[in-house]
């Protein structure tokens, strides 16, 4: 039995998500569409993954994201800069993401091209080969009794054009197994992230944004009446 992937992490399975160009789909998906109120437990992946990452990133903060961090006016100047940080290094995680992306799109375009290419050629020569083929055995069957010239000449042709012809369904499994790869890989491109959504949620994961009226986090007994919502 073929080897399963592993389902992609969702909003409600933090703990598999990772910072690294080929989770940030998955990243990007879960955190923007959190919806608060989330469990404790998941908080604190959240906020242990992030710190970690920005804790080892240093580079100066972008344009792009700014405009996402002035949007929350968030008044403690700590938190600005750590935000501010942590944006930063999502920024740079994303134009990886692009990179690898990019790269892996090219890779399997051009496979597709050699491919087509392999196909045009087996079909081109194994016709070629058949209709030689057919002609030698036209003439040994005229002929009636040709010398060994024709005849191995005939067998060989007919070996020939199996052999192009074999390959045909070899090539198309090959072109659709690396069509399909192709879609994935463009599924999974985030090419634009929503920065203001997940400024937004960040910021409220990290305690940096006053929630108002949105509840971050809940604990074990809330759903039973237990204790309050946070």
């Amino acid at each position: 039995m073929a080897d399963e992937k592993p389902a992609p992490a969702t909003a409600g399975d933090l703990s598999r998500l990772a910072l690294t160009p080929e989770g940030f789909h998955d990243f990007h998906g879960a955190v923007a569409g959190l919806r608060f109120p989330i469990e404790v437990a998941q908080v604190l992946e959240l906020r242990y993954l992030i710190n970690q990452a920005a804790d080892a990133f240093a580079a100066p903060p972008d344009a792009e994201t700014a405009a996402a961090l002035e949007s929350l006016a968030l008044d403690n100047q700590r938190h600005r800069e750590r935000l501010r940080q942590v944006l930063a290094m999502l920024h740079d995680l994303h134009s990886r993401h692009i990179a690898a992306s990019t790269g892996g799109e090219n890779r399997l375009r051009a496979e597709l091209t050699k491919i087509g290419r392999a196909r045009a050629h087996s079909i081109r020569y194994g016709l070629i080969f058949l209709f030689a083929a057919a002609g030698c055995g036209g003439a040994w069957f005229w002929l009636g009794d040709p010398g060994w010239t024709v005849k191995l000449a005939a067998l060989g042709l007919m070996l020939l054009t199996w052999d192009y012809l074999r390959s045909l369904p070899v090539l198309k499994r090959q072109a659709r197994k690396s069509a399909l790869e192709l879609d994935e890989l463009l599924r999974r491109r985030v090419t634009t992230p929503d920065w203001k959504t997940l400024a937004h949620s960040l910021a409220l994961v990290l305690g940096y944004k006053q929630p108002g009226a949105t509840e971050v986090f809940r604990v074990e007994g809330e759903a039973d009446g237990g204790l309050p919502k946070r």
